[in-house]
């Protein structure tokens, strides 16, 4: 038997067999056929120099066949093996030994109150919802958060605009609750509702010449509007009368003069003169608004600042259209400015632009008197906004 393991021909991949086991396969205490081979048994053995790659391969082959191996095979074990000379046949037989991988378990459902788990991603109508909810709840801020975000998702809805219109009534925030039903009726121009609502807080601010039309689109949305109907009789009343009491007062007519019957008559007293009447001067039969509603405040503007698009915002991709409330006083300054949605760098953005922003005061009768609208920005990443 040594004579055979000895012989000419078979003697150096003796060696290198021996040398392979003696320094990388065995182990002490466990036989050298029982003994599992590990990815660092076959890296070490695949570089040792004492035997060439081909004979390497063919050993390792032949011992990873016989007692198996401890890893799995992944991927990047795999390119390993190859980068280190492994042959075709020697990852054959690795991929054969290695563990096959158990069969994957079901995952276990577990209850989750996030409602991303609980099904599609929220859409406008989820964020109404849970606008309607917090209303509900008398979360009047909440509810206006909650709108924002839907209207983010679906900006042509009215009836978006229509309920946070309704939230700012409720919160006596008139000038603001006239522009967001203003931008209801510019999406569905049918909306009477939106239209009532706007001419009820404009007659509220004092603005009855508005109110009054608006109150009239609301009848030509539904010509069976019996509220908007009584509203309109209501105002012409108010407007006729106002009309009625600003009328000039007839002139008495002249005293006749009596004639003279004799020189030596009492003098006649003094004539007396007529009163003068001021002329009038053409009235709209309407005290000034104290405040009009103009919608686009593009109209007003003289100079419009350019916001601050952060580098950071920038880099991060945030970008969305931005709508800024503002109310204007008689002069043309800004005194309010309020935004719902949006990213909240952008709005801080939006509502600083707005503020270094320059207008002109709105008028009523060559009167100047405050005004309520909006500006829109849009940021894109590209542009700035």
């Amino acid at each position: 038997m040594f004579r055979h393991l000895f012989s000419a021909t078979r003697l150096p991949i003796f060696l290198v067999f021996g040398c392979l086991l003696f320094s990388v396969i065995a182990v002490p205490a466990i036989s050298a056929q029982s003994k599992e081979l590990s990815l660092a048994d076959i890296l070490i053995a695949l570089r040792s120099k004492k035997a060439t790659m081909e004979e390497k391969n063919q050993i390792l082959t032949t011992a990873v066949a016989q007692r198996g191996i401890t890893f799995e095979l992944s991927p990047d074990v795999e390119k390993e093996l190859e980068a280190t000379g492994a042959s075709a046949a020697l990852i054959a037989a690795i991929k054969d030994k290695s563990p096959k991988p158990e069969p994957a378990k079901e995952p276990v459902q577990v209850a989750s109150t996030n409602p991303k788990s609980l099904g599609p991603t929220p859409d406008a109508a989820f964020y109404k919802a849970r606008a309607m909810g917090l209303l509900s709840a008398g979360d009047l801020d909440g509810a206006l958060i909650e709108l924002g975000k839907a209207i983010d998702l679906k900006p042509g809805d009215a009836s978006l605009y229509a309920e946070r219109g309704s939230i700012y009534v409720k919160q006596n925030k008139l000038e603001l609750a006239v522009n967001q039903f203003s931008l209801a009726v510019q999406r569905d121009p049918k909306d009477t509702a939106s239209w009532f609502r706007r001419a009820a807080a404009e007659e509220k601010l004092g603005q009855t010449d508005d109110a009054l039309l608006h109150y009239e689109k609301a009848i030509e949305a539904d010509s069976s509007n019996e509220p908007a109907k009584a509203a309109v009789a209501r105002l012409k009343e108010a407007k006729a009368k106002a009309a009625a009491a600003v009328q000039p007062p007839a002139t008495a007519p002249e005293p006749e003069k009596q004639p003279e019957t004799s020189a030596k008559a009492d003098p006649k007293p003094a004539e007396s003169k007529p009163v003068e009447s001021k002329p009038v001067e053409p009235s709209s039969n309407e005290p000034v608004p104290a405040m009009v509603a103009v919608g686009d405040m593009n109209s007003l503007a003289i100079e419009i600042a350019v916001p601050r698009y952060s580098e950071m915002d920038r880099r991060m991709n945030v970008q969305g259209k931005i709508t800024v409330n503002v109310i204007l006083d008689k002069e043309g300054k800004v005194v309010k400015v309020d935004t719902d949605s949006g990213p909240g760098s952008l709005r801080r953005a939006a509502e600083d632009a707005v503020r270094r922003s320059k207008f002109k005061p709105a008028t009523v009768n060559g009167q100047a008197v405050g005004a309520s609208g909006y500006l829109i920005f849009n940021f894109t990443a590209k542009r700035g906004w």
